[in-house]
């Protein structure tokens, strides 16, 4: 087997490169602030509730038309800009979100024949679950949504109905107004939208603003609403 990595929808395999992934299962760091206090032994640590980036470095080696392999990688990684989804053979059942977080430098052989380099990606903590891009649909008037990681995910809920309506996500109510076919509600980024028409004046959220999926059941009213497909986005580390 070929193993592969998958970057902004472009396949190393595609590019004509062999890969080694050794760092692909590296987990990130915990964010805490150390604080030292004079005439006190050891640190106070506080932590910051965040884990912070990780790196995955993968080995590639082009064995044919080096030069032409370069230059498309140098086209593919480095054109883009932000984060994009990154997956491997390694780890199918996960993806993360990357960015090239160095320049590349190549090792030739004789006459350029054959090069190999190390890429170096920038990655966000989450290893996010494969199965948490499935939407789950719920449009009976009860339901509830399992959470099979160990953290609190950041769901995309899309409210399904028309007029004013309530649904109920564990123990938060959400309010929308005037809904016309549906309305997503992105609890990672907070904005509410209709495709590209923003919605966050149509939804009122509780006290505890945008809704998280905790660990294990989370109950789901539909309410007044006519259905609510929710997408979990699952991670671990």
């Amino acid at each position: 087997m070929i193993n592969e990595f998958i970057y902004n929808g472009v396949s190393s395999k595609d590019i004509g490169l062999y890969v080694g992934g050794q760092h692909t299962f590296g987990a990130p760091q915990r964010d805490v602030t150390k604080v030292s206090i004079p005439g006190r032994n050891g640190d106070l640590v506080r932590d910051n509730g965040r884990f912070l980036n990780a790196e995955i470095v993968y080995n590639v080696v082009s064995m044919i038309d080096f030069a032409e392999t370069a230059r498309r990688i140098r086209n593919w990684l480095l054109m883009s800009v932000g984060y994009h989804r990154l997956e491997d053979t390694y780890d199918p059942d996960h993806y993360r979100m990357a960015r090239v977080s160095d320049s590349i430098s190549f090792e030739t052989s004789a006459y350029n024949a054959t090069g190999k380099a190390q890429i170096s990606f920038d990655c966000m903590p989450q290893r996010f679950l494969k199965t948490g891009e499935n939407p789950l649909v719920i449009d009976s008037a009860n339901g509830w949504v399992n959470n099979p990681t160990e953290f609190d995910s950041k769901p995309l809920i899309r409210v399904y109905g028309s007029g004013d309506c309530s649904i109920t996500i564990g123990n938060q109510t959400i309010g929308l107004s005037v809904l016309n076919d549906y309305i997503d509600i992105d609890c990672e980024t907070m904005n509410c939208y209709n495709g590209v028409v923003n919605c966050n004046s149509k939804v009122t959220l509780g006290a505890q603003g945008y809704p998280v999926l905790h660990p294990g059941y989370t109950g789901v009213n539909v309410g007044t609403a006519t259905a609510i497909e929710i997408t979990p986005r699952w991670w671990e580390l």
